[in-house]
């Protein structure tokens, strides 16, 4: 749990953006849950993220995330989520 909070510390810190992520052996223990609503915790932004990885959407998307526009290249997709806060 420090960790978690040390992260959202540092976090809101940064201008621009957050990478985040749990190591392997972590994973599949609530970790990456606990620590999205901790940042999502405010409600009272939107908030955009991108990701190759279509495991992640699917994490994403269950969390309250919505695709909405898959970028194709040659080696794969990114996929553009968004809160649901963000709509227009």
């Amino acid at each position: 749990m420090q960790i978690i909070k040390a992260l959202i510390t540092w976090s809101a810190r940064v201008a621009g953006g957050w990478f985040i992520g749990v190591l392997p052996g972590k994973q599949h223990q609530g970790t990456g849950s606990l620590l999205l609503r901790q940042l999502l915790a405010d409600g009272q932004r939107p908030v955009y993220l991108e990701t190759s990885m279509v495991d992640n959407v699917n994490w994403y998307t269950k969390r309250g995330f919505e695709v909405y526009q898959t970028l194709q290249f040659g080696h794969g997709n990114l996929y553009l989520l968004r809160t649901s806060t963000a709509r227009a």
